[in-house]
């Protein structure tokens, strides 16, 4: 993952601190990006 898009475009400079607001990394959403990024072929 990188950050330095998201660390460029806060207001505050200082700060290091990354909020994370995803969702959890469960089988359904593996196989969501599984499904986008990947045709399926039956």
């Amino acid at each position: 993952m990188n950050v330095t898009s998201y660390l460029k475009k806060r207001k505050d400079k200082r700060s290091r601190q990354i909020v994370f607001d995803g969702e959890p990394l469960a089988m359904k959403a593996v196989w969501q990006l599984r499904d986008r990024y990947f045709s399926r072929r039956y």
